[in-house]
């Protein structure tokens, strides 16, 4: 999550706090105390109390360090057309991890270990999903997915219209075909 709210009290319920978030200055905060949209990267926050009566002593901080990672975000930036008559298809897919395991998948079927390109060959006529899993180094998972449809058949036409010698001035044809497209 890009998103830290931290909460903290003192057993002293006069005391007042100061945080210091990522080794910053020390300013005055109050509980709840978020911080939102944070990049990636590894972060440190910290939160003192303060006595406001005597001699105003700082406690010694309380100090959380967490890291921020995100899933990886992955492109299929290649493919074949959405509707093709070839039986191959070669898929360019790039991941912004570079360190990202992939994994990719036609159909549903088992995921496998894939470099970029990655090609599938003898594929069957009909509807196709191809998938690219890009897991990072803590398991963090993105994809992308890619559909497209393979038509070997042809389509059958029938023309239905006028034979032979006709003696009119206007003829009337009357077209299928056994595919709605």
């Amino acid at each position: 999550s890009p998103d830290a709210i931290f909460t903290f009290s003192s057993n002293d319920p006069s005391a007042i706090f100061e945080c210091s978030f990522f080794g910053g200055t020390w300013e005055s905060c109050t509980s709840p105390k978020e911080y939102l949209g944070i990049a990636e990267g590894f972060y440190t926050f910290e939160v003192r109390a303060i006595e406001t009566t005597g001699e105003g002593d700082v406690g010694d901080p309380a100090i959380w360090e967490w890291e921020i990672d995100f899933p990886p975000v992955v492109t299929i930036h290649s493919g074949p057309n959405s509707l093709t008559n070839q039986t191959s298809a070669t898929f360019g897919f790039t991941a912004d991890e570079a360190q990202a395991m992939l994994t990719c998948a036609l159909d549903g079927g088992d995921a496998v270990e894939c470099t970029s390109p990655y090609v599938y060959n003898s594929l069957q006529e009909g509807s196709h999903s191809f998938i690219v899993v890009a897991t990072n180094e803590h398991g963090f998972e993105g994809s992308d997915t890619y559909n497209w449809e393979i038509d070997l058949t042809q389509p059958l036409i029938s023309v239905s219209g006028p034979e032979g010698k006709i003696n009119v001035s206007t003829v009337s044809y009357s077209l299928s075909s056994n595919e709605e497209n």
